[in-house]
């Protein structure tokens, strides 16, 4: 078994571990190289994204090959989720098995873009990177899933070669469930819907709230502030006035728009 510097992905060619990119309750993502003597073989990329974890604790890493790979079975492959290559199990430096996925690599996520920006995103912006959302979540949504942890942090900006700079991917999959599953609520908390909140309920229409909030925020360059945490309650926390402020400034269409993702009740919100 290979030492975790180093990894195959079953095939032929070896890529060298790199930099940190990321890190998160997960784990860890480094950026991987193809060496090169191998560059171009066996239709691998030359870079990767490795989401690296101890085995005990890689499970939603593993799950989020598992999810990817029934999307692709279901709905055929996707451009507007990030592309997930292979699973490889390692050595730490200490001797212990660790997890590793490879990834498509991306310039970044739209939460470090948006704080390079700080002041919000033009509308034409804006809605180039909400359609590629639309289409990622659709065909989550199409093929019975949920992913129950859409926020900017978790779109990732992938770099092409004419046009526009970036295609924007859903990405991180790693909470996503199936839609018919009940249980306890799963995601970051201030993305959460009212009904997740109110009755522990996360469904297709859960999205379409994150979405919501997801698009406020590419135009305004603030995370929405719509809830205040409640130790003292048994609820994770109380929603304070329901609805997020929608800005006098950006275009009536954006308005309408917003008004549709973020109803309070989920059979006035929009599908995907």
């Amino acid at each position: 078994m290979k030492r975790k510097a180093e990894v195959s992905f079953g095939s032929g060619c070896k890529w060298i571990r790199g930099k940190k990119i990321g890190e998160g309750g997960f784990g860890s993502v480094f950026l991987h190289f193809q060496s090169y003597l191998n560059i171009g073989e066996d239709d691998m990329p030359e870079a990767m994204a490795v989401k690296s974890a101890k085995i005990k604790d890689a499970g939603s890493i593993r799950h989020e090959l598992e999810v990817f790979r029934e999307l692709n079975n279901k709905g055929g492959l996707c451009p507007f989720i990030i592309d997930h290559f292979d699973e490889e199990v390692t050595l730490s430096d200490d001797g212990e098995e660790v997890y590793n996925l490879a990834l498509e690599v991306a310039w970044g996520s739209l939460a470090r873009l948006l704080k390079i920006v700080r002041t919000g995103l033009p509308e034409s912006n804006v809605r180039r990177y909400a359609g590629d959302i639309l289409r990622g979540v659709k065909h989550m949504h199409n093929n019975g899933y949920v992913h129950c942890d859409l926020k900017p942090d978790n779109i990732l900006l992938v770099e092409k070669d004419e046009g526009f700079p970036f295609v924007a991917k859903v990405g991180d999959l790693g909470l996503a469930k199936k839609n018919e599953v009940r249980g306890s609520w799963r995601g970051t908390p201030i993305y959460l819907s009212p009904e997740t909140v109110a009755n522990n309920v996360q469904e297709h229409t859960s999205d379409i709230w994150a979405f919501g909030l997801i698009v406020l925020e590419m135009l305004t360059g603030e995370r929405p502030r719509i809830h205040f945490y409640d130790d003292e309650s048994d609820t994770l926390y109380k929603v304070d006035g329901i609805k997020p402020k929608i800005p006098d400034s950006i275009s009536s269409l954006a308005r309408e728009f917003l008004e549709f993702c973020l109803a309070e009740e989920t059979w006035e919100r929009w599908s995907a």
